[in-house]
């Protein structure tokens, strides 16, 4: 996790791509989630940028603000209830149980 850092804006970008920024010897992409949602932006000192990692690539996820940062792994993911999936499966593959009590 990252504080805010203002990215370099991409021309013709989608407008939840805010840009890039440098990011351990590579670029790192920055996804607005509020803008991907359809939320009300909501641009303040907590926000921060979540690094998401995937195999070998990475993105940063801008948020609202960060409560705590866990990994996980691929073989906790749960299936999604019928009524998730049915409406959310392009953004949801899996439900994670808490490990925290």
């Amino acid at each position: 996790m990252l504080g805010y850092v203002n990215p370099t804006k991409v021309p013709e970008a989608p407008m939840f791509v805010r840009g890039v920024i440098k990011y351990q010897e590579s670029i790192l992409p920055i996804i607005d989630l509020n803008i991907k949602f359809k939320l009300q932006s909501n641009e303040n000192i907590n926000s921060k940028i979540i690094v998401v990692r995937n195999n070998s690539k990475s993105i940063g996820l801008l948020v609202d603000d960060v409560q705590e940062v866990i990994d996980i792994y691929e073989n906790e993911l749960e299936s999604t209830p019928e009524i998730i999936n049915s409406y959310s499966n392009k953004y949801i593959n899996g439900i994670i149980k808490s490990r925290i009590e």
